[in-house]
């Protein structure tokens, strides 16, 4: 993960709602590992050299405090535009190992690689469940890279929906499923 302008670790019950990220290095937004109960509503995310949003880390998916977990986020209403600048491997919303999170209602468009990634590992069992990424739009995506697509998820995610979103214009897959 790229460094975020505006990072929190193990935060609790933080809310970016309605602000304006632009013209930035690194990723826009970053919760690290352990965030709960925060909101990220209503944000202007545009010209950032890596990922417009970060949720949750790759090493923590053996973790059996709830403490640490990553859990009951919300991204939503966010506008995610012209992401990937630098880093053409960034995606509009990123997530490591999140658990109970809604991902809903964000329109993400003109990034070089996938417009969502939800998830990592792979094959090893994890604490990432319950999450609900429903009526997102995401277009026009994937305008450098490949082995992507408008959405994808990796590794095990127990009881968690992806409902309603629409995916346009992908140069490579809609739904990726990746392990």
């Amino acid at each position: 993960k790229t460094l975020g302008n505006v990072s929190f670790q193990t935060a609790s019950d933080i809310q970016l709602t309605n602000d304006v990220f632009e013209h930035l290095g690194g990723a826009a937004v970053d919760f690290g590992g352990g965030a709960h109960n925060n909101l990220i509503i209503g944000n202007h995310i545009e010209d950032v050299s890596s990922c417009g949003i970060t949720l949750g880390e790759v090493d923590d998916y053996d973790t059996t405090d709830p403490n640490q977990m990553t859990d009951g986020n919300v991204i939503q209403d966010n506008y995610i535009r012209r992401i990937g600048m630098e880093y053409e491997d960034a995606v509009g919303i990123w997530t490591g190992y999140i658990r109970n999170t809604l991902i809903a209602h964000n329109d993400i468009a003109n990034t070089p690689y996938s417009g969502m990634s939800i998830g990592w590992g792979w094959g090893a069992y994890t604490y990432a469940s319950n999450n609900q990424i429903n009526n997102n739009y995401i277009g026009d995506v994937m305008q450098t890279l490949f082995d992507g697509g408008s959405f994808y998820a990796l590794s095990a995610q127990t009881n968690s929906w992806v409902t309603g979103n629409y995916f346009k214009d992908s140069c490579w897959n809609g739904i990726y499923w990746d392990e």
